[in-house]
């Protein structure tokens, strides 16, 4: 068998990574869109950083703790939502003017988020009673009711930024409403004809929006701004069904995820269903599909300082092992966890699910085998590559700027793949676990890495 095997880090892909020193969190901790700053929270104080220096550049304090913090798409301003959610702050980024308070009690909120012009807030009243629109300054600019929206998702937004799309319920039956964001004016309302509502998306071509019911129902549509149905689509009755629906970069394909471990391509252009990724129990190299298993190995340098350790891409500090990616050329037999169908939200099928960003590849994981990361082509509607860690998948995610896939598992290692090769790379700290990672939206910039306590930045050597 290990004749069979070799080592992929012989491979050109193997990158070496420099690391930022850690620093301690105990709140939220959040990159900017423009990949310049990072912002954390201790309880009631807030930090900013820049990520070239690390260097503090701004701080200051609450009467409260603050439990959630969210960038402005432009970098320019923070949202700020405290433990009473009684009230929201806007506070402009390095400027040492007062942040704005926007009082919202009664009834409280559930969720508040800036809009995609940076200028604007909207905020979920609780007890879905409306979605409130403000000014930057605190002016109120119009509301949604009866929404059926606890928490904001970006993507109910049009990728131009110049609409909203609010699911709302109202005696008993589910609404769409389409509001201009232009004047906070609803432009169209229209029902949809699925027993509820779980889920909304706009496309990125904005021509068309994707709804699907929640697992009860396994049901989804794509639909007109006007209301038009474009396309209806159920997979299969009587079983737990849709977990979540992606839209493709381009906007021509949509991924549904469901708790029947398959990932079903949908091409919306042709109303049609052209693909089924299945996860499998057993994995089947062939050449065109590797299959990397996370592996231990003796290394013969345990005595490294840290200075030169941050270079090394293949050699842990910590002890006399380090990990790294095997190749497998035999079949291999995944450790597969049966769900207990006895609970509420069984642990059963596609956990995650994420597009590269050029739509070639489909990243995803299942629940069944949380160790596992598939990685299809979606342009031969083939699966690419496996990678089988020694510990759950925590987070997945691509570069937005190039073919580059990061996840961590909640070691001491950060795992990147490419089209050349898998790769571990040791964290040159101790007692740091990752279990999130985070690349900037909008420039091109270094990776968030964060644990419970902790949090650095990871920037590839040019």
């Amino acid at each position: 068998m290990e004749e069979n095997r070799r080592a992929f880090f012989n491979l050109k892909f193997a990158p070496k990574m420099e690391f930022s020193n850690t620093l301690t969190r105990k709140g939220p901790t959040k990159l900017s869109p423009c990949g310049t700053k990072i912002v954390t929270v201790y309880e009631n104080r807030l930090v900013i950083y820049n990520t070239t220096e690390i260097r503090n550049l701004q701080q200051c304090s609450f009467r409260e703790t603050i439990t959630s913090v969210k960038w402005a798409p432009n970098s320019e301003y923070l949202l700020l939502i405290p433990q009473s959610k009684t009230y929201v702050l806007i506070k402009q980024v390095l400027s040492e003017r007062k942040a704005v308070k926007i009082q919202l009690y009664p009834p409280g909120y559930s969720d508040a988020d800036f809009c995609p012009d940076s200028s604007h807030i909207i905020v979920v009243l609780d007890f879905g009673l409306a979605i409130n629109f403000f000014s930057l300054t605190g002016q109120y600019m119009g509301k949604v009711e009866y929404v059926q929206v606890p928490t904001i998702q970006r993507n109910s937004f049009s990728y131009d930024g110049q609409y909203y799309a609010a699911v709302r319920k109202k005696n008993g039956c589910y609404f769409v409403s389409v509001v201009s964001m232009e004047n906070f004016s609803t432009l169209v309302t229209f029902p949809v004809s699925l027993p509820d509502v779980a889920g909304l998306s706009w496309c990125p071509d904005e021509y068309t929006i994707a709804i699907h019911s929640s697992c009860l129902y396994n049901q989804l549509q794509v639909v007109f701004p006007q209301g038009n149905v474009l396309f209806s689509y159920q997979p299969y009755t009587a079983a737990l069904g849709i977990r979540d629906a992606v839209w493709s970069p381009t906007g021509s394909l949509l991924a549904i995820a469901s708790f029947d471990q398959v990932v079903r391509i949908v091409n919306t252009t042709l109303s049609k269903m052209i693909a089924e990724f299945e996860h499998t129990d057993v994995v089947y190299p062939q050449p065109n599909r590797s299959v990397f298993v996370e592996k231990q190995i003796t290394t013969t340098t345990p005595n490294v300082k840290r200075e030169s350790m941050r270079q090394y891409a293949f050699v842990s500090q910590r002890n006399k092992f380090s990990t790294h990616f095997v190749m497998e050329t035999e079949p291999v037999k995944l450790k597969y966890l049966s769900a207990d169908m006895t609970k509420p939200n069984p642990k059963q099928g596609i956990s995650q699910m994420k597009w590269s960003f050029d739509g070639k590849y489909l990243a995803s994981c299942n629940e069944n085998t949380p160790h596992v990361l598939w990685i299809w082509n979606v342009l031969e509607m083939e699966l690419e590559a496996v990678l089988i860690c020694q510990t759950t998948i925590k987070t997945i995610q691509w570069n937005p700027y190039c073919l580059q896939l990061a996840f961590v598992t909640g070691s001491e290692y950060l795992f990147l793949w490419n089209s050349q090769g898998a790769v571990s790379v040791p964290l040159p700290f101790p007692e740091f676990y990752p279990q999130y990672c985070t690349w900037p939206l909008q420039e091109k910039g270094p990776l968030l890495l964060a644990d419970k306590s902790q949090f650095c930045l990871a920037m590839e050597e040019e």
